[in-house]
């Protein structure tokens, strides 16, 4: 959990981002708080979604969760925004590389950012048109805001779809909306024998990766 801290708060920059960290539900004893070296936004609990049908074999109800994040940010209500950007917890942002790559664009217009894997067989599986969560996707104020409106009618109508991802792509698709690929939000499978440790560092902003061969025993994750 400490690691994973570390990793979303060294990808906020609060200056130019505003946004909320969301959980299903406050962990026990939990010290993510505005005391910490560098300060993310606040935590958000996430909305119930009991009513919500979902069949897709042993996955976590969670994806429903996840999905309910698009409506349930843009009913925050924020000023001054351009752009929703939505990722998981192991997913890594630099802001001022995210600044860049979205300034490319008219916010103006409605857009679907992100970029498919670079894994064939899980592109044959899901999508090739389709962004891919563990790397990240951004979608335009006007476009989410639309999308919010549609959202929890057109969640009810793929209860047999895997992930949270392939929830937003299928809403998107019924709105006419594909998937503009952005080279800059690239999803990295990582060699199977190595693994990355987020290091402590005492530089303000800055995450240090360590990256060592992985242990005989320990056990791998590799995102779909």
């Amino acid at each position: 959990m400490d690691a994973k801290k570390r990793i979303c708060q060294a990808s906020v920059e609060t200056s130019i981002m505003k946004g909320c960290f969301f959980l299903e539900k406050m962990a026990p004893n939990s010290t993510f708080s505005g005391s910490d070296h560098i300060s993310p936004p606040p935590i958000c609990i996430s909305g119930d979604t009991s009513r919500f049908l979902y069949t897709f074999r042993n996955d976590p109800w969670s994806n429903i969760h996840v999905a309910r994040l698009v409506s349930e940010i843009v009913a925050f209500n924020y000023t001054n925004v351009r752009w929703f950007v939505f990722g998981d917890d192991h997913t890594v942002f630099f802001p001022e590389n995210l600044v860049k790559t979205l300034s490319k664009y008219d916010d103006s217009l409605w857009y679907y950012i992100g970029t498919n894997s670079e894994n064939f067989q899980q592109n044959k599986e899901f999508s090739f048109d389709m962004a891919f969560g563990g790397a990240g996707f951004a979608i335009s104020y006007p476009l989410a805001n639309v999308l919010a409106k549609h959202l929890d009618s057109c969640l009810g109508r793929y209860p047999n779809l895997y992930g949270s991802d392939g929830r937003i792509h299928a809403c998107l698709a019924e709105l006419g909306v594909t998937l503009t690929h952005e080279s800059s939000f690239p999803q990295l499978l990582a060699p199977r024998r190595q693994c990355c440790d987020v290091l402590p560092s005492s530089a303000d902003k800055v995450m240090k990766i360590g990256i060592r061969e992985c242990g005989a025993d320990e056990l791998i994750y590799m995102h779909p």
